[in-house]
C-alpha cells in the first residue's frame, strides 16, 4: 500500500527523533513521488492511527516518535486520542446516515 511506504522508510531511516527526522522531499526523492503526494499519504497515515510527528523545528521534517522515550509516549497516546475520536465521529455518521435511508424507505 503507498500510504505505508511513507512509514517504512522512516522506519528504515531510523527517523525518530527530531534530530533523526526525515524531510518531505527526503522521502519524496527515496520513493520517486511529488512532496504534495508525500503529504497526503502522511495525512492518510495519520488518519489511519499511525503516530507520524511532523515539525517545523529545524527545517521541518517527520519521525517516528520513540515510544522508549516520554516524549514518544506521549505522541503515540496523541494519536490514539485522535483516532478515537475520529472512529467516534465515523459511527455517528454512519447511524445518521442509516437513520435517514430507512426512514426514506431505502435499504
Amino acid at each position: 500500500d503507498n500510504m505505508q511506504r511513507v512509514t517504512a522508510v522512516l522506519l528504515e531511516a531510523g527517523a525518530r527523533t527530531l534530530e533523526t527526522k526525515l524531510t518531505a522531499r527526503q522521502i519524496a526523492e527515496r520513493l520517486g513521488v511529488s512532496r504534495k503526494t508525500i503529504f497526503g499519504w502522511v495525512e492518510l497515515d495519520r488518519v489511519l492511527g499511525v503516530p507520524i510527528v511532523s515539525t517545523k523545528k529545524q527545517g521541518g521534517g517527520f519521525f517516528l516518535p520513540d515510544v522508549e522515550t516520554e516524549e514518544g509516549r506521549e505522541a503515540v497516546k496523541s494519536c490514539c486520542r485522535s483516532l478515537a475520536k475520529s472512529a467516534e465521529m465515523m459511527q455517528k455518521t454512519a447511524n445518521l446516515l442509516l437513520e435517514t435511508l430507512t426512514e426514506e424507505g431505502v435499504e
